[in-house]
């Protein structure tokens, strides 16, 4: 019934497709629990299978991979170093991480879910470690910094500010790809 050109039809929707994955991935980036640089090189992936990699080659492709690794290891390591730049300990590092996961499903706003999450999770680890362990949880303190509940209070703000720098590093390198991906077209 439907004569369908195949050979002209399967560029096209590969062309729809890394379209769709690239603007999702770039929107995707704005919430932390979408893994927008993910969502983008799959898209570029599946384009390039689909094309015979033409535009995107080997080239554009390992471009678009590094980026994604830079992207997915960089939103990690920034939230750490905000948390660990605030006296964090490595319990409340990890308690901001799970704290930011469950704080993006729990408030599915995006960037609200994700600062509180990271704030309450760092901020509950830190005190329930600070009661029990409070010389480990922030060995270089000074007497000024006050007690548990202070120190538990800055890890729990340099976690949400390391939630924000993350989620800005992967936008950028979002944004990064997007540029990659449509300078191949152009070229």
């Amino acid at each position: 019934m439907f004569d369908i050109n195949w050979s002209a039809a399967v560029p096209w929707l590969a062309h729809v497709l890394l379209i769709l994955t690239t603007v999702f991935g770039v929107v995707g980036s704005f919430v932390p629990a979408l893994p927008g640089a993910v969502i983008i090189w799959i898209g570029a992936l599946l384009h390039g299978a689909m094309t015979g990699w033409s535009p995107l080659g080997l080239r554009a492709q390992l471009i678009l991979a590094a980026l994604m690794l830079a992207a997915a290891g960089g939103q990690f390591l920034i939230s750490a170093a905000g948390a660990k730049r605030f006296g964090s300990s490595n319990w409340g590092v990890l308690g901001a991480g799970i704290g930011l996961l469950v704080g993006t499903l729990a408030i599915p706003v995006p960037v609200l879910g994700s600062l509180l999450g990271a704030f309450l999770g760092a901020l509950f680890v830190e005190l329930v470690v600070g009661a029990r362990k409070p010389e480990e949880v922030t060995p270089n303190a000074s007497a000024k910094e006050g007690g548990s509940t202070v120190r538990a209070a800055r890890a729990g703000v340099g976690a949400a500010l390391g939630a924000v720098g993350g989620m800005m590093a992967e936008i950028g390198f979002a944004l990064v790809m997007a540029v990659v991906i449509a300078g191949a077209f152009l070229v």
